[in-house]
């Protein structure tokens, strides 16, 4: 069977109730072409809880927010990366006295 996703969208809860008790899929269509299908659930197929269902899918790796204990100096000494332009002329800028406006 097939039905128009106007008309499924307008009587959804009925044709669910319709597909649930008579066993057959239906065809929603958009403009003539079929676009998704409502099949009855299968009652041999067992359904794992929906709580516990990710027990176990995730691995705790340490603290995520912890400070990293890198020397960022020392490293970008070694690698040899001089600082930007605008860092040394910030630099500058902090040491020398400012002037008087008149």
């Amino acid at each position: 069977m097939q039905i128009p996703a106007g008309e499924f969208k307008a009587k959804c809860l009925e044709i669910m109730e319709r597909v649930a008790r008579t066993g057959k899929a239906i065809t929603i269509t958009k403009r003539g072409k079929p676009i998704a299908k409502l099949v009855p659930l299968d009652p041999s197929t067992p359904h794992a809880p929906l709580f516990g269902r990710m027990a176990g899918s995730v691995a705790y790796e340490g603290d995520l927010l912890a400070p990293v204990e890198v020397d960022w100096q020392v490293l970008t000494a070694q690698v040899g990366i001089a600082p930007s332009e605008g860092a040394r002329q910030k630099a500058n800028r902090v040491a020398m006295p400012r002037r008087k406006k008149r």
